[in-house]
């Protein structure tokens, strides 16, 4: 069934469309009066709800029943990654929806070469995914910062892996959320980024073995090796 990720729902009345939404829901996916489709947002749930077109460009919708509750919070998954090229940074940010991090940052380093996703995009592709994957929960998307920043300001109580040639692949132990992942740029970490990060508390480098992976591949290649070595919570 049809899912939209709408702001604000009012189980009591009319809730208005706005125009993308209405634009969706009548032109691209050609529902009529009556229909029904699922909306939802990570405040109040999912509902059953009929679309009600007003005129060719206005409608609202009528909430039925309540089908999913709101999620409760959980310790977060996040993915920390240098930017990439424009179309493999969204498939990451699409991806790491899909598979249920709850918060993506961009991260600059010495060899980063791509400007970051803007927040406009990078929230159009986050609802598509959060509507696609049955997820009610969006992932927060938080603006980019230096890595010597985010090394300064990181919890060092929250593990942090990052990927690396020279890292481990043996006798590592992943624990559960809370953690985070560092994926760095597609020309990789300096050398003095290497031995800044050696140093610091509680983060380790890994490796997904002997090739080398893109930066989007080794991105979702990670997270999903994650989830399904069952250390994730699923969304």
């Amino acid at each position: 069934m049809i899912r939209v990720y709408i702001e604000a729902l009012d189980p009591k009345k009319p809730t208005p469309l706005s125009v993308d939404h209405y634009h969706y829901l009548a032109h691209v996916m050609r529902l009529k009066a009556g229909d029904s489709f699922l909306a939802f947002n990570q405040l109040q749930g999912e509902f059953l709800a009929v679309f009600q077109p007003k005129n060719k460009k206005e409608g609202h919708l009528l909430l039925q029943k309540q089908t999913r509750l709101p999620e409760q919070p959980r310790p977060p998954v996040t993915l920390y990654i240098a930017p990439i090229r424009k179309e493999k940074m969204e498939l990451v940010l699409q991806k790491a929806t899909e598979i249920g991090v709850e918060i993506i940052q961009p991260i600059l380093t010495k060899h980063t070469c791509h400007r970051p996703l803007s927040k406009e995009r990078a929230d159009i592709i986050i609802k598509e995914a959060v509507e696609q994957s049955e997820r009610l929960t969006l992932p927060n998307w938080l603006p980019p910062i230096s890595l010597e920043e985010l090394l300064i300001k990181r919890s060092t109580d929250i593990p942090l892996f990052y990927l690396s040639e020279r890292g481990e692949t043996q006798h590592i132990s992943l624990p559960a959320p809370p953690i985070s992942f560092l994926i760095g740029p597609e020309g990789g970490f300096s050398k003095e980024e290497i031995t800044l990060l050696g140093q610091q508390k509680n983060a380790q480098a890994i490796n997904l073995g002997a090739f080398i992976l893109r930066a989007e591949t080794a991105a979702i290649a990670m997270l999903a090796t994650y989830r399904f070595h069952k250390l994730f919570y699923t969304a």
